[in-house]
């Protein structure tokens, strides 16, 4: 079984370098297909959950 990472364990660097242009743009279409996938997630109806019982269905 993995052990799950603790914050001590994760090492974080900043780096003060002003992002290039290709990265800006690499950032923005990852934002954008990101915020494209959860609409698309939101948009669709939860499905109603059906119990099956001896005498039939029950909604």
């Amino acid at each position: 079984m993995k052990k799950k990472p603790q914050l001590d364990d994760v090492d974080v660097i900043f780096d003060s370098t002003p992002l290039t242009e290709a990265e800006k743009q690499l950032i923005s279409k990852y934002i954008q297909e990101d915020k494209a996938r959860i609409k698309s997630r939101h948009g669709k109806k939860p499905r109603l959950s059906v119990k099956r019982t001896e005498t039939g269905l029950l909604r």
